[in-house]
């Protein structure tokens, strides 16, 4: 059965619904409108902060949110945190390998990877030759400071962006720097899903692990395409600017298929990650995956940054997004060995 939440939950969800409208409501004609940027964040917050702003008296907390974007050069980062994590963007100055220049990973992390997850892709099954061991934060962060990303991720998730900074830095090292080489920040996917997901055409969606910590049940959406649309257009606070129907497909002529079952996959579909030993091949992070379930979506949506070809040394947005399509290292590309 597929999974009820679906990419637009939260513009169904009838308490959001009513903080967003007393939101608007505190400024009347201010906030009738939001830069798109600021829009998703604010609708995918944490439930309990949108109550906290829509009935405080002080209004910094509100205007900080409706007025900032997740983007470097509003928050003062060295990265964009929804394009670099979100969809495994190379930091600037930063030169990426194509994907078929890089060769297969011999060390034990990849092939505990696959061998967690039976050598095959965990949403279609395909299990032959392109199978990746993919990251789920991207590699690229690895020792890299995190800065104040997990200041800004709080702003908006200020209870569940302290389980997710948990669970990808590494205590002890100068700054806490990310620590993006463990079984727990790993998926295997097939190089087109990877690729989809990557580019943030798809998202999965965490929905429970069970008890004894040996199967992890996630929900596959695709996501719509925000081609043409800048973060910086204003857009109505109260509405979805795609509408609240799921997506069936990325584009016309883009499908995913479980070999097993030989049929679709469509949005909403449940597929589960196995392990048989949860504590030396863990499941990937639930909390990892929430993370990124929030950020793909808004990185989706909000449309291309208007300083995007600043940050990248003068390169337009459609010059960045073909390179993000062309060039990865945000993963291990493992010939699959079968015992």
């Amino acid at each position: 059965m597929p999974e009820q939440v679906h990419i637009f939950s939260e513009f169904e969800d009838p308490e959001r619904i009513q903080y967003i409208n007393k939101i608007a409501a505190r400024q009347p004609g201010a906030l009738k409108t939001v830069r798109r940027g600021n829009l998703f964040p604010l609708w995918f917050a944490e439930k309990e902060l949108l109550r906290k702003i829509a009935t405080e008296a002080d209004n910094s907390h509100l205007q900080k949110l409706t007025t900032r974007q997740l983007q470097s050069p509003l928050l003062g980062l060295e990265y964009d945190p929804v394009g670099t994590i979100g969809k495994g963007r190379a930091r600037r100055g930063e030169t990426v390998k194509p994907f078929w220049e890089i060769k297969p990973d011999p060390t034990q992390l990849a092939k505990n990877v696959l061998n967690r997850d039976q050598q095959q892709c965990v949403l279609t099954k395909y299990g032959e030759a392109g199978v990746e061991a993919a990251h789920i934060v991207p590699s690229k962060l690895h020792r890299a400071p995190q800065g104040f990303l997990w200041l800004m991720l709080s702003e908006y998730w200020p209870l569940k962006s302290k389980a997710w900074s948990a669970a990808i830095l590494r205590t002890g090292w100068t700054d806490n720097c990310f620590d993006t080489e463990r079984l727990t920040n790993m998926i295997t996917l097939n190089r087109l899903i990877h690729w989809h997901w990557e580019n943030c055409h798809c998202a999965f969606y965490p929905i429970r692990v069970s008890g004894d910590k040996k199967s992890i049940d996630l929900a596959f959406h695709w996501l719509p395409s925000a081609e043409g649309k800048k973060a910086s257009d204003w857009v109505p606070l109260d509405q979805n600017p795609f509408g609240n129907t799921p997506r069936e497909t990325w584009r016309t002529n883009v499908a995913a298929f479980n070999v097993e079952t030989r049929e679709l996959i469509s949005s909403g579909d449940i597929f589960t990650i196995t392990t048989t030993d949860p504590v030396n091949l863990p499941l990937p992070s639930m909390e990892l995956l929430e993370m990124l379930w929030h950020l793909k979506r808004i990185a989706a949506m909000r449309g291309e940054d208007d300083a995007e070809g600043e940050e990248d040394g003068g390169n337009g947005g459609d010059e960045r997004d073909k390179v993000d399509e062309e060039e990865s290292d945000n993963f291990f590309l493992v010939e699959p060995t079968h015992a």
